[in-house]
């Protein structure tokens, strides 16, 4: 094995349950009581780790990608 995996932080997979949850960085943040920016740390964090994208912007909205679809399913599993 050749690279060190590398694996998301549970505070970075807590935010991305909370975004993918309310789909809005903002009620994430209002919820979790952290500012938007915080957020939108964790996420580029967590994006930069797995290597994917997960949230397409548009405005002040966001879509999940399939990525975050699928990684939704085991983060809700993990967290519930």
């Amino acid at each position: 094995m050749t690279g060190k995996l590398r694996l998301p932080s549970l505070n970075a997979l807590r935010v991305f349950h909370a975004v993918a949850q309310h789909k809005s960085f903002r009620q994430a943040a209002d919820e979790l009581l952290v500012t938007p920016q915080a957020v939108g740390q964790q996420i580029k964090l967590l994006e930069d780790t797995l290597q994917v994208t997960l949230f397409e912007r548009k405005g002040r909205s966001i879509e999940l990608t399939e990525s975050a679809i699928l990684l939704s399913h085991y983060v809700k599993a993990g967290f519930d």
